[in-house]
Order: structure tokens, then C-alpha cells, then sequence
């Protein structure tokens, strides 16, 4: 049994750039996380939280907290679903290869 190193793992192919993204906007863009009673997006971290809608009851105490945007966490949540996706091809890989033994 051989071990692959690091920089092999990591190595960028289309197939893993293809599932790390499908895994960012099907998981990170389309669920919501709710902080403050407000939607944000962003899985794990939140790189943007919507606000509170002005007439909301969250905002009678002024101010309202406004919409943000973190890139730095943005960076964060691209670089986890790229790990992740790079794992999950991997196994792919390797069950692939020991179904056809």
C-alpha cells in the first residue's frame, strides 16, 4: 500500500474543482444560517449576512444592524468546500479503482 504525498493530493484537477464548487453554492448559497433572527449565508463561516428588513420588530431599537460582507471568511468557506471535495474524489477514486480488481 503506497501513500500519496500532499502536493499529489492537492493536486488540481477539473473533477475536484467541479465537486468543490457544487458542494459551495448547493450547501453555502442556498442555505441560510439564521444570526440575529436574520438570514446569512455562508457554511461554516458566514461571509454574508443579509440585514433586517427595516420593518422588522428586530429593528425597532435603532440602528438596524445593515447588510455585510466578510471576503476573508468568503476565502475561508471556498478553501474548506476545496479540501472536502478533494477528499470526497479521492475515496471516489479509490473505491473505483478497488471495484475493478
Amino acid at each position: 500500500m503506497t501513500f500519496m504525498s500532499i502536493k499529489q493530493f492537492l493536486k488540481p484537477e477539473l473533477k475536484k474543482i467541479i465537486v468543490g464548487l457544487l458542494f459551495f453554492v448547493l450547501i453555502s448559497l442556498s442555505l441560510p444560517t439564521y444570526s440575529f433572527k436574520a438570514p446569512a449565508y455562508g457554511i461554516p463561516l458566514e461571509f454574508y449576512y443579509v440585514g433586517h428588513d427595516p420593518s422588522s420588530i428586530f429593528c425597532q431599537l435603532p440602528p438596524c444592524p445593515e447588510p455585510w460582507f466578510n471576503f476573508p471568511n468568503l476565502l475561508i468557506d471556498l478553501f474548506f468546500w476545496y479540501l472536502l471535495s478533494y477528499l470526497i474524489v479521492w475515496i471516489y477514486d479509490k473505491l473505483k479503482k478497488s471495484s475493478k480488481k
